[in-house]
């Protein structure tokens, strides 16, 4: 079965660079399979079930007085603030939230997004294409499906349901595997992707924990890879990761760049 490709204005869908696509059905795009807002008072914890079924990729924001304050980090031992009084595990059931109040001796929001992707299964989508040509938005060209009543002329993306100019992230790989003690992906379309990090460890009965990115992060490195190397990497690591039996990780990859590059315009109004 042939994959859906649709190109910008102008370019073959055949022979279309990465950022020539506006919409590509290869790369599977992050669907919300669960969500919730739960509040955590101090001290407290909760266990909040999404019965999914497989180990989905996670994430959760701390809201203080209505105001998002950022992700949650549960194995983020350099950082201090707000954000890191509540610590975030998931496994294939559950989500777990505690509040340890180590900032603010307060309630917090959480809310919490799970997504229609099993961050325990290593699996690659990535095309080798590298993006050639500068262009600005057609608004005639891409897919708009747009909800009842509204209008399919709307600049205001909340109208749509799917939008191929504002289309969710999509992933190019996870990667499970872990080589001399390193989970490391190569990004081989010449620039370095948004990645997100997850690991886990002894006694945690394969629950994974959000990874921020830094030097030693309770025994961590989560490092994103340098642009400016002619072949950068992204890596978790841990001399424990030699040994599966005590800790564990993915890397999730996705096909938006960190630093946009300058050979192309991506404008998603209208």
């Amino acid at each position: 079965m042939s994959n859906i490709v649709v190109t910008q204005a102008g370019i073959s869908a055949r022979y279309a660079a990465d950022y020539q696509m506006v919409f590509n059905s290869d790369w599977p795009s992050l669907a919300i399979a669960f969500e919730a807002n739960v509040q955590v008072p101090y001290l407290s914890s909760l266990t909040i079930p999404h019965n999914l079924g497989f180990y989905p990729l996670t994430m959760g924001w701390t809201i203080l007085n209505g105001v998002s304050i950022g992700r949650t980090f549960t194995s983020s031992g350099n950082l201090s603030g707000p954000q890191n009084d509540v610590t975030l595990t998931f496994d294939n059931k559950n989500i777990y939230l505690t509040n340890n109040g180590s900032f603010n001796q307060v309630t917090y929001t959480m809310s919490i997004k799970c997504y229609n992707l099993d961050i325990s299964k290593g699996i690659d989508y990535t095309l080798p294409k590298t993006p050639t040509v500068k262009t600005t938005y057609d608004p005639s060209n891409g897919i708009k499906v747009v909800k009842y009543g509204k209008s399919i002329g709307s600049t205001d993306l909340r109208d749509f349901i799917l939008h191929s100019r504002a289309q969710s992230p999509a992933v190019l790989s996870i990667v499970t595997t872990v080589k001399n003690g390193i989970i490391g992906y190569n990004n081989p379309v010449g620039y370095v992707p948004w990645t997100l990090a997850f690991v886990g460890g002894p006694g945690q009965n394969q629950k994974y924990s959000p990874l921020a990115p830094g030097s030693q992060q309770n025994g961590y490195q989560f490092v994103l890879a340098n642009p400016q190397q002619s072949n950068p990497q992204t890596y978790i690591t841990n001399s424990f990761l030699t040994n599966p039996n005590n800790n564990f990780g993915s890397l999730v990859v996705l096909r938006d760049p960190l630093i946009v590059p300058t050979t192309v315009q991506a404008n998603y109004n209208g």
